[in-house]
């Protein structure tokens, strides 16, 4: 046989063999995978279940500013990605703001709009 012919026998050879080597690989990935999730939870076993503290939320009640008829528009570039107005914003010590009758647009990424909200009391 020549040279060129047995290369192509190889080459046909190693393609037979593809789906045995494919099969082969893909149960030694599912093996370390399951390894590696087995050891992760051997590793967790003694960790506590998380539970967040119940503490009381506290915001301020000291009042920095009031301002009647809140406009807020947000942009990045040329587009529009928010849209606020409130009859009152209360600005409070801790930077919480507290609105009332509040109406809330918010635009997708082209600009167009999306969602909007309206709400008699927001903080």
């Amino acid at each position: 046989m020549s040279d060129k012919q047995e290369k192509k026998i190889q080459n046909f050879q190693l393609r037979a063999r593809m789906p045995l080597i494919i099969r082969v690989a893909a149960v030694f990935a599912l093996a370390a995978t399951i390894i590696a999730i087995g050891i992760g939870f051997y590793r967790s076993r003694n960790n506590q279940e998380f539970r967040m503290k119940g503490y009381p939320t506290e915001l301020s009640k000291d009042v920095v500013a009031q301002v009647n008829g809140y406009e807020r528009r947000e942009t990045d570039g040329d587009v529009v990605k928010y849209y606020i107005k409130a009859d009152k914003a209360t600005t409070f010590t801790d930077n919480h703001q507290e609105l009332e009758n509040v109406f809330l647009q918010v635009f997708g990424e082209t600009g167009e709009t999306s969602d909007q909200i309206k709400a008699q009391k927001a903080v």
